[in-house]
């Protein structure tokens, strides 16, 4: 593809070639054209693609949405009947428990998730397990967070 603009160093901004023809409704040589349009222009010829494989871009990127948002309806559809689980971490990934005495947290690694069929809960090493609903309660995803809680939970005092 030819291109129909250049960049013009001194004025800093695209410019349209001296020879460029009429094509597609753009102005020749000494016509007034918008800077946008010509920036427009300039954008496209460097991607230095064809119309029709600009054509065969925008398809692929149609057929692709098209199926990311049937995995969307069909991850709602999941949820609404209740067969789509959020999980709050992922085995092997370390939980928190605050404890008052000693004053400590102590770091606990998810060995496996469970579905019990009342509430799911993840069970750390040491044999421990807790429900989803107590993490943010009882057990955190951060030794951040389990800090600020020992803070707020242990005795005025201490």
């Amino acid at each position: 593809m030819d291109r129909m603009t250049f960049y013009d160093n001194m004025e800093k901004c695209w410019r349209v070639v001296d020879d460029a023809e009429v094509r597609d409704g753009l102005p020749t040589k000494g016509e007034y054209v918008e800077q946008s349009v010509i920036d427009r222009l300039a954008a496209y010829e460097d991607t230095r693609l064809e119309p029709e494989e600009v054509r065969e871009v925008i398809n692929s990127l149609k057929i692709q949405i098209l199926d990311l948002t049937q995995n969307l309806r069909n991850y709602r559809i999941a949820e609404s009947e209740g067969r789509l689980i959020v999980l709050p971490c992922k085995v092997g990934d370390t939980v928190y428990k605050p404890y008052l005495r000693p004053l400590s947290v102590v770091p606990m690694v998810v060995l496996r998730i469970v579905q019990d069929g009342i509430d799911n809960q993840i069970i750390v090493d040491g044999g421990r397990s807790f429900c989803f609903s107590d993490i943010g309660k009882t057990v955190f995803l951060t030794s951040e967070e389990a800090e600020l809680e020992l803070e707020r939970s242990k005795p005025h005092g201490d």
